[in-house]
């Protein structure tokens, strides 16, 4: 019903069939160092050795000083 009404979002749907797996998801810069970042301090609240409160606030304090590192460059 809304493809009727907006028929141009049938781009965006059939670009989003067509796409392979290895390029689903967001696109962010920097994704790998962010993904390194959330597991060691997911591993870290897991084995006890920090709060979900520090892991958090750990994650984030690190992935926004990695994005304006690369903002900067």
């Amino acid at each position: 019903e809304n493809v009727k009404k907006y028929p141009q979002f049938q781009t965006a749907i059939n670009q989003l069939h067509d796409s392979s797996p290895e390029s689903a998801g967001a696109l962010c810069a920097i994704y790998t160092q962010v993904r390194k970042i959330e597991e060691t301090e997911m591993q870290k609240m897991l084995n006890n050795q920090q709060t979900e409160d520090q892991a958090l606030k750990n994650m984030t304090d690190q992935i926004n000083s990695a994005l304006e590192d690369y903002n900067a460059s």
